[in-house]
């Protein structure tokens, strides 16, 4: 009796007009809403990594201007080991700058390649799970025009990056049954997790998935090997705290169980905190409200999820997993449920620390090819009118992003330009030029906008404490000798009315002098410098 045939591969012409398809849709998307209205290129998270990757080309050295004020007391520097993020994202800003010139143009590059990374991935996926060429391309395209997606094309953050590391290791697990590569999926991971720290919490996911989509007679050889893979490369950021620290598990953001608990621990409190607040203590006496916090996070990020992605992507990944796991295949089956243990692991650990709907936001490509694989799945019954079924259906799911970004684009290019947020990337430039003559030579400056700071002005740099009466309370190596306050962000916060008062009024601080008041478009920033001690 004949075998039936293998479901063809993507040809390749077909893999480079994918990629180069994601190529062009990024490229549009990052002129539209960054590079054509000069955007600030900078997150603060990014104008991090960028400033980690800066020095790393210049000096060699994993390290970096900018700390956290609540990173001071176990930091040497300045420049100050990298201790607040992973070292992926800075040593591919690092790739860019010796590539591309150490500009903050540089740092969209990785994320844009990382883009095209998943848009491929996400097409394998779904091709190993439904064998349909067809739905690997409507999930490809389906996650290009993902406005949530494209948003992190543009974005020198982890989210990118992560996300294609993430869904690599996902295919080399769906692929277990039948091409076992445990040792590429342990690496894979490994990288993963030096990207971002949230690969060893969701370990209980990937196991189950290992242990359900391995062959039982190579599971135990299968997981040492993985394992050979993971550890080595995972544990490079043990090491690097350990000869950087003198302790392989300095972490200082332990303090993130707390945010969100009451307005005095908001994220931009708790890094200024010197020292931050014991997290744990304080959860082992307040069990209760710890809880409450975990189940609010959990409804906070499900729901932002559900509009950054999308409601119809949103709705459809979640019936396409039931389908899945109800009428799929055994191999899909399993992948279905590893997934939604890892969605529901991520969600937790999301809501334990900082509840932002961004954090689910890696597993938004797995779940797209989860969809059309579904799909796929249940016009498989139709026999002959399963092609042009299947086309509209997929036709009508990639509508559902490309809809929203086409009305975003033409709202960005043709809509009035005074409704855009943010301040521009000249502005920042400009400021930064302003403000490097009014700095002391030497020392540490203080600031609301730190990692702007530290990049156009090249000086060190950390955020300003709480209130201003701490700048002088800080031990005599760690208190700054320039305080740059800008209309950024923090003065327009609520608890920051004292920093509000010292740059609306010119008024310095204790043990301070105004240097100036400058102005770049609607950037203003006042620069106080440290009174000498007699």
């Amino acid at each position: 009796m004949p075998s039936t045939p293998a479901p063809s591969r993507l040809s390749a012409p077909a893999w480079c007009a994918l990629a180069l398809a994601a190529v062009a849709v990024g490229l549009v998307h990052r002129h539209v809403t960054v590079t054509g209205p000069d955007a600030d290129r900078f997150t603060f998270d990014s104008a991090e990594y960028a400033l980690a990757g800066r020095a790393w080309l210049e000096s060699g050295r994993l390290e970096t201007p900018f700390v956290h004020p609540a990173a001071l007391g176990s930091a040497p520097g300045p420049p100050f080991p990298l201790l607040v993020g992973h070292p992926l994202v800075p040593a591919l800003d690092a790739l860019a700058f010796a590539i591309a010139g150490r500009t903050p143009d540089a740092t969209l590059l990785p994320p844009l390649l990382a883009f095209v990374a998943c848009v491929l991935l996400v097409a394998r996926l779904a091709w190993a799970l439904a064998g349909s060429r067809a739905a690997a391309i409507a999930a490809a395209a389906a996650f290009a025009t993902s406005p949530w997606a494209l948003r992190f094309a543009c974005e020198g953050r982890t989210e990118m990056p992560f996300a294609a590391l993430l869904t690599a290791a996902l295919l080399l697990l769906c692929e277990l049954p039948v091409t076992p590569r445990p040792l590429a999926l342990g690496v894979v991971l490994g990288l993963a997790h030096l990207a971002r720290p949230v690969v060893v919490p969701l370990l209980p996911a990937l196991a189950l998935g290992f242990w359900l989509l391995s062959p039982p007679a190579q599971r135990a050889r299968s997981g040492l090997r993985a394992l050979a893979g993971f550890l080595p490369v995972a544990s490079l950021t043990a090491i690097y705290k350990w000869a950087a620290t003198g302790s392989p598990f300095q972490e200082v953001g332990g303090y993130l169980l707390l945010t969100g608990i009451s307005p005095e621990w908001a994220v931009a409190r708790l890094n200024r905190m010197t020292p931050p607040p014991d997290a744990l203590a304080w959860v082992r006496e307040h069990p209760a409200a710890y809880a409450e916090k975990i189940v609010r996070g959990v409804r906070s990020i499900a729901y932002g999820a559900w509009l950054s992605a999308g409601r119809g992507p949103s709705a459809l990944a979640a019936l396409a997993a039931l389908v899945t796991i109800v009428r799929g295949d055994a191999r899909a089956r399993r992948f279905a449920l590893a997934l939604v243990a890892m969605t529901t692991l991520l969600a937790l650990l999301a809501a334990a620390t900082v509840a932002d709907p961004r954090m689910l936001f890696p597993l938004l490509a797995p779940g797209v090819a989860l969809s059309f694989a579904a799909i796929a799945r249940l016009a498989k019954p139709l026999g002959g009118s399963r092609r042009p079924v299947l086309a509209i259906a997929a036709a009508l799911a990639v509508l559902t992003s490309a809809v929203p970004l086409v009305r975003q684009w033409q709202a960005l290019r043709f809509g009035d330009p005074r409704a855009r947020s943010g301040l521009s990337a000249s502005e920042w430039r400009e400021l930064g030029a302003a403000v490097a003559p009014l700095l002391p030579g030497r020392g540490l400056v203080a600031s609301d906008a730190a990692p702007w700071i530290a990049w156009y002005t090249r000086r060190p740099t950390t955020a300003v404490p709480l209130a201003p009466d701490e700048l002088l309370t800080w031990p005599e190596r760690l208190r700054p000798q320039a305080v740059v306050l800008t209309n950024e962000y923090l003065v327009h916060q609520p608890l920051e009315g004292a920093w509000r008062a010292l740059l609306e009024r010119d008024q310095p601080p204790a043990g301070f002098r105004l240097a100036g008041h400058v102005h770049a478009g609607s950037l203003e920033a006042v620069v106080f410098t440290r009174v000498p001690s007699r």
